[in-house]
């Protein structure tokens, strides 16, 4: 499958904050592959590939930035919970 490529503008103060030393195309398809991770929309390996790193890479960086590694929908896992007495 051929990758899409999407252009949009980012506001310059966005950019100002986000370019401490990072660069900043790359610090944005991290937010949306993540966003979409932990959204359950995206499995973690296409999370990583849509952040432009391996599985193991990602895994690393979510843990330096503290974010959760695991995607976990609060009500499936009461409803596995539940189930499971």
């Amino acid at each position: 499958m051929q990758p899409t490529t999407v252009e949009f503008e980012v506001p310059t103060d966005v950019v100002e904050a986000l370019e401490a030393g990072r660069d900043v195309e790359a610090e944005i398809r991290f937010a949306a592959a993540t966003h979409l991770y932990h959204a359950g929309r995206i499995s973690m390996g296409v999370a990583a590939r849509m952040a432009g790193i391996g599985r193991v890479a990602y895994l690393e960086e979510l843990g330096r930035r503290r974010l959760s590694v695991i995607a976990v929908d609060i009500d499936d896992l009461r409803d596995e919970l539940g189930s499971a007495y």
